[in-house]
């Protein structure tokens, strides 16, 4: 399973500056199974990240507030039954094309977080 990684630098005033960085394009059928976010040292507790789908059902993958620890984080999304009705399981995000990885409410920070998205191919997908 092969992992990405892609570094966010902010820019603006300490508490409030904000960065975002878009990552390469995912072949249709590719499944987010873990996310490793390491911040930078420096980063306040004030830190932002959210991870959204930049095309297609542009999905929030992951969002963290006020955040500065570093994380090993497996994001999911609830499951609904054909007629609807909110299921009891969860399932991996598939994804293509871009995610756009987002910090805000930091300081001016060169490599703020870090993200390293692990991923794998679904079988399944054409």
């Amino acid at each position: 399973m092969p992992v990405f990684s892609f570094a966010v630098t902010t820019t603006g005033a300490a508490g409030s500056a904000t960065g975002s960085k878009a990552t390469h394009v995912f072949e249709p059928g590719t499944l987010i199974d873990c996310i490793k976010v390491d911040y930078h040292a420096s980063a306040p507790g004030t830190t932002d990240l959210t991870i959204v789908e930049a095309t297609g059902l542009t999905r929030t993958v992951l969002s963290l507030a006020n955040a500065n620890t570093d994380a090993e984080l497996y994001p999911r999304h609830g499951t609904h039954t054909n007629l609807g009705v909110s299921g009891s399981g969860e399932a991996m995000y598939i994804v293509e094309g871009a995610l756009t990885i987002a910090l805000a409410g930091c300081d001016a920070l060169t490599n703020a977080a870090i993200v390293h998205i692990q991923t794998f191919k679904n079988p399944e997908a054409a």
